[in-house]
């Protein structure tokens, strides 16, 4: 049987690299969908259960996985590989340096000219790639140039609407508009224009393992406009809430106090994209200092990389100082593990 797939094995002690003849020929697929695996066997096959049975099969499929070896996944994937019709790379990366860093790589790696990212423990409707292109082609000619991403709802595995719909649909908008202005809530899901990911890619910070992607996606936002319908194209899981980012906060450890700290110093420093209320402002301004009264003990050099900058800033840091000093032992004894 031809071999139709690609493997790129990152482990420490190889720098093995295979790729086959179908992944080589079909050099532009129109989507390519991307999957970054941590832990995830026990949900990662319906995830590719999912991709297999897509309707629109113009796709390739990129997966990277980052999980320790005994949690890995690879046997699972390599049995997609060897009977699937859809050309897929395999992305082996232990000793993770972080989710962003997997997910850079697959970027860079993408042939199509859409990306469509699905967790691996959630699934795409069958329909969802065709759907996504079809609204995609709906948008006229002279406007596309505006629209960065077409974005759709999630269901739960009941068929259950995820949060809220759209105002109206089609709508022309943002990610910080969907908050602010239109009070849309719930998970989403987008197919985005390959190119303009390529060219924006999640930072690679030194000494962070975790930066969060509503970074990427408001700076995105204050660039482009989302094009958003209500149908639901993503069946959102909730029992492997290891996957979502939401939960990476839900217990903090001194590294997790350190990828806070640089995560809000990137938000505090662009506050002006996130079109925040005063009040979530000033909490942001307080959660930073707690981090930061945590991390300089252990590491003040790390601190210094991701100050606060700005006279607003600056005067507010200032204000939360007593504050902040009060309130460190206590989020150490409520949060830190």
């Amino acid at each position: 049987m031809e071999d139709k797939t690609a493997i790129i094995d990152q482990r420490p002690t190889t720098n093995d690299q295979r790729i086959n003849a179908l992944w080589n020929k079909k050099t532009s697929p129109l989507i390519t969908i991307t999957t970054a695996v941590r832990n995830g066997r026990s949900t990662i096959q319906r995830t590719i259960n999912s991709i297999q049975s897509q309707t629109f099969r113009d796709i390739e499929y990129i997966i990277e996985d980052g999980s320790d070896e005994l949690n890995g996944s690879d046997d699972i994937i390599e049995k997609f590989m060897n009977s699937t019709d859809i050309p897929v790379m395999f992305i082996r990366k232990l000793n993770d340096g972080g989710r962003h860093i997997g997910r850079n790589m697959m970027v860079k790696e993408a042939r199509g000219k859409f990306l469509l990212g699905i967790d691996a423990d959630d699934e795409l409707t069958p329909e969802a790639c065709e759907i996504f292109l079809k609204a995609w082609q709906s948008i006229p000619e002279e406007e596309k140039h505006k629209y960065r991403e077409v974005v759709a709802n999630c269901m739960d595995d009941k068929g259950n609407l995820i949060g809220t719909l759209f105002p109206e649909a089609p709508l022309s908008t943002n990610a910080e508009e969907l908050r602010s202005k239109y009070h849309v809530k719930g998970e989403k899901v987008s197919i985005d224009l390959a190119a303009i990911r390529k060219a924006n890619l999640f930072p690679e910070p030194e000494g962070v393992k975790f930066v969060s992607e509503g970074i990427v996606w408001a700076r995105l936002g204050a660039k482009y406009q989302s094009y958003c319908i209500n149908d639901m194209l993503r069946v959102y899981h909730t029992e492997g809430r290891e996957q979502h980012n939401l939960s990476y906060w839900y217990s903090m450890t001194f590294q997790k106090c350190k990828d806070g700290i640089y995560n809000l110093s990137c938000m505090l420093n662009e506050s002006e994209i996130y079109q925040w209320s005063f009040l979530r402002y000033l909490k942001n301004i307080l959660w930073y200092c707690i981090l930061e009264n945590i991390v300089k003990k252990k590491e003040p050099e790390f601190v210094k990389r991701y100050p606060l900058k700005g006279i607003k800033n600056k005067f507010w840091k200032a204000v939360m100082f007593i504050p902040a000093k009060l309130g460190t032992p206590v989020y150490v004894r409520k949060y830190m593990r």
